[in-house]
């Protein structure tokens, strides 16, 4: 992740980028990262922005994408979300067909491939390793997590007192995109303050336990035991 900040930072971004792993809401920022960075400053930019379907795409229409040239612009941003999912063949053609457009320096297009998984030996994360980037984001616990939330509360501009994000994470649980509407509502609960306190979290804890209420009735109705 570190190296994707990097890229974007400094706006010299990679032809291509592999996005996987089980943590979704991480995917999804990286994601938004790059669609920024690669149209920012551009006039069309919406022209120049197209979002695909890995299973309801051919490989010869994301290789037609990539290969458009920009309108009012100096590039495109090409996205295929999902490329491991649906029918496993129609799948594998995919990526492997994107393998060979990943060992292409295509100056004109940033491609954006999202997946839940990849196997490492694959050729496609073989071939986004030699020009691109591919990040892996794997779900965070414990101290990790807790230091995720610490790091978004930054973002906020809000400081958390100690123990305010374990309490969280006992409320909430390890979703992050979860956790991050906790921390927005908390940090607009204190307002000008720049600490979240116990004291606040405290006092805000009881519309997460109705939520979990309501999910749990919504489970039993749907007859999900688990």
């Amino acid at each position: 992740m570190a190296t994707l900040d990097a890229d974007v930072r400094s706006g010299e971004l990679r032809p291509v980028y592999l996005l996987t792993g089980r943590e979704a809401y991480l995917v999804r920022r990286a994601q938004a990262m790059v669609e920024e960075a690669a149209l920012k400053g551009q006039p069309g930019a919406s022209f120049n922005r197209q979002v695909m379907v890995g299973s309801a795409s051919t490989p010869d229409q994301v290789d037609e994408a990539v290969r458009t040239l920009p309108m009012m612009g100096s590039r495109r941003l090409v996205v295929v979300e999902g490329i491991d999912q649906g029918d496993k063949k129609k799948a594998k053609a995919l990526q492997e067909r994107c393998a060979e457009i990943a060992k292409v320096q295509v100056s004109t297009c940033v491609l954006v491939l999202t997946a839940e998984k990849i196997d490492g030996r694959s050729k496609l994360f073989k071939s986004v390793g030699k020009l691109g980037r591919a990040v892996e984001f794997k779900p965070l616990y414990g101290r990790k997590l807790e230091g995720w939330l610490d790091g978004e509360a930054r973002r906020l501009e809000k400081r958390l007192q100690p123990r305010v994000a374990s309490l969280l994470v006992d409320l909430v649980g390890n979703d992050l995109g979860k956790l991050h509407n906790e921390l927005e509502k908390l940090a607009f609960y204190v307002g000008d303050e720049d600490t979240i306190d116990l004291r606040a979290a405290e006092d805000t804890r009881a519309d997460v336990r109705l939520d979990d209420v309501f999910q749990l009735n919504e489970a039993l109705g749907n007859g999900d035991l688990n």
